[in-house]
């Protein structure tokens, strides 16, 4: 390290800090002499990242080498505000920027900002870098680190001592570190002046020799901190002066200027949202202002160009009201299928949500699949109304390397139409259209539908969509048939939506109606966060829900050491997955250990759903133990590798069947409760895979085969109801026309299930002949996650919207009772007992008492018979002995009164919400349920308390609802004598002693196993969200292995 850069920090000051101090000739000649610094563009300077300032800032980069490598993981907590000037060296040029520059460069020290008094902003070093512009200082007390370098910005504001700051300093300041704040979550007191770090206090401590006074007493501090506190000011719209008319060009070398040679763009369409022009030959256009005033102009982006979300001006900025040019980057038009990325209800809330926002940004932005761009389908935020997370927002998605859409949510705007001007001015037009490939894309405003948007949309797509798939973005799903009719009278394949924070596909028509869940956090469905794409190829379109953030998962299911094998086996089963990159392929090995005869078989696995693989072989006929191993290979060619252990068991006895579980949670009164002992470690019987998932549906059985519902979380293809002989063997299976989210109901011989868009079938039992079909009110509004429940000759169906007790034999309605509403979506399956029917929904008003989220009917007249205050419920009630016990979505837990609603005990567990039905031994009157973080609750319901509490693993995925944590979501219990099966978003099917919680035995899937066990006499199935359906039997060797608290993140 030189000389010069040792004394440079304080000669450097000295030169800026008047005209007091005399520099020596030859350092005047050096200084002058060198070169002017080039001028970079901000892309060509900084990577994308946390790192990169907001493009909205206009910055450009003066680079200069004096700095000190960082890297994208350099932690910023601190800003640090200096003054320079070059008074001492051109006294009457002392604010030049590059005089400046040239000051820094010769004392070889620097700042990543500076600002020069007509509010321009320069950036010299990268933020990833640490600038050397606080050398010898300390943080003030009570913090006291020092070497404020590593961890902090440093900005120069270009003045002289004693002489005021610019209006525009100070505006582009506050504009700088709040974009700062935004991406480093910089707390208000970590913002100092270099005289805050370097002063007396410095010097006393030995840290350096001469007392930092900038940025000096004429800065304003008030003026900076009151400007950070404040939401930005929107401009108002200002009226064009006459007509506004300009050029569209190509812009061939993607400069934003129209270069010598650079030709028109004929044909293009240029809006203000309420007229379209079209270019003409010299790609003119003209738009003649309408009756209010003219807040942007845009253009509606054509396939053969690079698509951007920059495609807009506002009218408030423009320097020319009367001209706007528009460059385009010419592109060749993409041959083959268009695919997009939907994100849904990302929801960017505080400040620190941007590098949790950045993350799952970026793991969509890279991920190897043909993505032409990425649209986001409102809520984009948590309150849009007064612009400061929509700043934080546009900060994150300008950094994308493909194109990222936007589109306007209620929240965006705070659901009031005031909102709609303030996303305007960070995002631009609320409504808009673009082409890529063959396919024509409109995004619309769903929250405030106007005459005009309609006007608008009905000629653009006549004058730009014909011919082409079609696919509308908004933010509401389409609710009622004349939403749907004028997407279908305009020609649209699809339309992708969000809001519900829940997963439903349904096709109304030709129309596929696509809604997704939550970018970051758990669906309100209890849907893993993640992200859609979706492929468009003519007029078919096809999608995969892809699960976000979750790492590589690789578990070897079965055979296990904790589950028993028999010999004769002759398949492996695997969870395999890889959020950022895609699974490419996987190959097992399977060889004996020491003292069997050498087996040994290898393959390659094949792929049943997301998360599923799996492979037959010969069977294994020699006892013994072996090990199997698994390689999986990802779509960027890495590998990685799991090793499971297993011992294969002499053949066992026969097995019995015979046992009915014919609905949810076995009972009407969801009782949970099966009079049968079953003995672990459980041993593996059979696995069947599935294309689809399998969530809260749980297997139903009518003693002669086991029933399942299954849910196609990527189209329409999969969805169903399956039936197995109880060996295994496959009976039959009916594909539905939307997904079935709850469990199926078995009586006699007809099997009843109810699809999401609200469709009853009750099938044959023996053939799945569809004997019957009912629909729940209109399939535009039903969003059903419920079971069907039978209580003698009667079937009741339905959900916080309505309930409706249907003749079982016929499908005929007895009665039909309109409640609240489906929204939001709520997973309760009524419960019912001694001629009572009792039900809970989320955010509900039952009996029209607000917040009354807990209603009883009666089950022979529909009537009313109480409601009871509650926030919501996604769990079912479950009721014994004229009590009726909930868990809420506060975490509260509670008994009522089956005939008054009056609240007799209850207790609070955390707060969050929960999905596990309650299961009660009706002997011991031990209940037993669970809480939003993944804690099985056992209670004494004579002594009214808590005796017991399990706590489960972190979750495979971020499944819990408004959650972005890997929070365990709990399946619902079964009790089997002694013994209470549970499964959990960790991965496990656990075995806890009913009286104590001891654990007993459990098995890792790899997924999560929320599927509520269903006994089959000496064994149980149950349900994996990778589509996997697995019967256990008892007593088959395999070895309990205590694994409590399993931590896979």
């Amino acid at each position: 390290m030189s000389l010069r850069f040792l004394r440079g920090a304080w000669q450097a000051a000295l030169v800026a800090a008047g005209p007091l101090v005399s520099i020596p000739a030859d350092e005047l000649s050096d200084i002058r002499a060198i070169p002017a610094p080039a001028r970079v563009p901000l892309d060509q300077f900084q990577a994308p990242g946390r790192h990169m300032p907001s493009r909205d800032l206009g910055i450009v980069a003066l680079p200069t080498p004096h700095f000190a490598p960082g890297g994208p993981d350099r932690s910023v907590d601190t800003v640090v505000i200096h003054y320079t000037s070059g008074i001492n060296i051109s006294p009457e040029d002392p604010y030049d920027v590059d005089l400046n520059w040239k000051i820094f460069a010769f004392y070889e020290v620097g700042s990543h900002y500076l600002i020069d008094r007509e509010g321009h902003i320069f950036q010299l070093v990268r933020e990833s870098d640490v600038a050397w512009h606080a050398g010898g200082s300390i943080m003030p007390a009570p913090d006291n680190r020092e070497g404020v370098n590593a961890f902090s910005i440093g900005i120069e504001v270009i003045g002289i001592l004693n002489e005021p700051f610019e209006d525009a300093q100070y505006e582009a300041l506050i504009r700088l570190v709040r974009d700062i704040r935004q991406r480093h979550a910089v707390p208000m007191e970590n913002i100092v002046g270099h005289e805050h770090i370097a002063g007396q206090r410095a010097v006393d401590l030995g840290l350096r020799r001469d007392v930092k006074t900038d940025p000096g007493p004429s800065f304003d501090w008030d003026r900076l901190r009151a400007g950070l506190e404040a939401e930005p000011v929107i401009p108002d719209p200002r009226p064009a002066a006459g007509p506004v008319s300009g050029t569209v060009y190509r812009d061939e070398n993607a400069n934003g200027l129209r270069d010598d040679g650079e030709r028109a763009w004929e044909g293009v369409g240029v809006s203000d949202g309420i007229s379209i022009a079209v270019t003409d030959e010299e790609g003119r256009y003209t738009l003649e202002p309408s009756d209010g005033a003219m807040e942007l102009v845009f253009v509606i982006q054509p396939a053969d160009c690079r698509l951007t979300p920059n495609f807009y001006r506002h009218i408030s900025r423009a320097e020319n009201l009367r001209t706007l040019d528009f460059g385009l980057v010419p592109q060749a038009v993409p041959e083959g299928p268009v695919m997009f990325a939907q994100v849904s209800d990302v929801h960017v809330g505080r400040p620190a949500d941007f590098g949790r926002f950045l993350d799952a940004l970026e793991e969509v932005d890279g991920h190897p699949a043909p993505i032409d761009f990425i649209v986001a389908t409102g809520d984009l935020v948590n309150r849009g109304g007064t612009g400061g997370q929509l700043s934080t927002y546009a900060a994150v998605v300008e950094r994308a390397e493909r194109p990222w859409m936007s589109v306007f949510g209620n929240h965006d705007s705070d659901t009031v139409r005031e909102g709609t001007r303030v996303y305007r001015h960070h995002l631009g037009p609320d409504y808009y259209a673009f082409d890529r490939g063959d396919c024509h894309f409109v995004a619309r405003n769903s929250i405030f539908e106007s005459e005009a948007m309609d006007r608008w949309i009905d000629e653009e797509v006549r004058l730009f969509g014909q011919g082409k798939t079609l696919v509308i973005f908004q933010h509401y799903p389409p609710t009622n048939g004349e939403q749907i009719e004028r997407f279908a009278s305009l020609g649209a394949r699809a339309v992708a939506s969000g809001h519900w924070h829940s997963n439903r596909i349904v096709d109304h028509d030709g129309l596929l109606s696509i809604n997704t869940p939550t970018f970051m956090m758990g669906g309100i469905d209890v849907s893993p966060s993640g992200f859609r794409l979706v492929t468009l190829d003519g007029d078919t379109v096809t999608s995969r829900f892809l699960y976000g953030r979750t790492g590589r998962i690789l578990t070897v299911q079965a055979p296990a050491e904790t589950l028993g094998i028999e010999v004769g086996e002759t398949m492996i089963h695997t969870a395999i997955y890889d959020s950022e990159n895609g699974i490419a392929g996987a190959d097992y090995q399977i060889s004996g250990g020491a003292g069997v005869v050498a087996e040994e078989r290898r393959g390659s696995l094949e792929q049943m759903s997301e998360l599923s693989w799996y492979a037959e072989f010969e069977p294994l006929l020699t006892p013994g133990p072996y090990v199997a191993n698994v390689t999986a290979r990802d779509l960027r060619g890495d590998t990685w590798t799991a090793t499971q252990g297993f011992t294969l068991s002499p053949a066992g006895a026969t097995r019995q069947g015979g046992m009915i579980w014919p609905q949810y949670m076995g009972t009407a009164a969801h009782l949970g409760q099966a009079d049968v002992d079953l003995t672990t470690p459980l041993g593996l019987d059979w696995i069947a895979h599935h294309h689809a998932s399998i969530d809260f549906g749980s297997p139903v059985t009518d003693g002669e085969r086991v029933y399942i519902g299954l849910r196609d979380r990527n189209g329409l293809d999969y969805s169903g109801v399956n039936a197995f002989h109880l060996d295994g063997r496959h009976a039959w299976y009916v594909p539905t026309e939307s997904a079935i989210c709850g469990s199926p109901a078995v009586s006699g011989e007809l099997v009843f299930a109810i699809e999401q868009a609200g469709r009853v079938l009750a099938l044959d039992a023996r053939t799945g002949d569809e004997v019957w079909t009912h629909d729940i009110g209109s399939p535009e509004l039903r969003w059903m996650y419920s079971s069907p429940v039978l209580a003698g000759s009667e079937l009741i169906v339905g959900n916080s919207k309505m309930v409706e007790v249907l003749d079982a034999a016929t499908g005929q309605p007895r009665w039909s009772r309109e409640l609240g509403s489906d929204w939001i979506s709520s997973l309760v399956t009524p419960a019912v007992s001694d001629g009572v029917i009792v039900l809970g929904g989320i955010w509900q008003a039952f009996g029209d008492e607000r917040g009354h989220g807990l209603v009883a009917l009666s089950l022979e007249t529909g009537d009313i018979l109480w409601t009871a205050s509650s926030q919501g419920f996604h769990a079912a009630p479950a009721i014994l002995d004229g009590r009726v016990y909930t868990i809420d979505i506060d975490g509260k837990f509670n008994a009522w009164a089956l005939t008054t609603g009056e609240r007799l005990w209850g207790a609070e567990l955390f707060d969050g919400w929960t999905a596990t039905t309650p299961a009660i031994d009706a002997e011991s009157g031990i209940l037993v349920t669970g809480s939003a973080d993944g804690v099985v609750h056992a209670f004494d319901i004579a002594r009214e308390q808590e005796i017991w509490s399990f706590r489960t693993g972190s979750a495979r995925f971020r499944m819990s609802a408004y959650q972005g944590e890997f929070l365990a979501v709990l399946g619902s219990p079964t009790i089997c004598g002694e013994t209470v099966f549970i499964g959990s978003s960790d991965g496990r099917l656990r075995a806890l002693d009913l009286r104590t919680g001891d654990l007993q035995w459990s098995h890792d899937f790899g997924v999560p196993v929320l599927s509520a066990p269903c006994p089959i006499g000496d064994g149980l199935v149950t349900g994996g969200l990778d589509g996997s359906l697995f019967c256990l039997r008892s007593g088959d060797g395999a070895t309990a292995v205590a694994d409590s608290h399993p931590d896979v993140h």
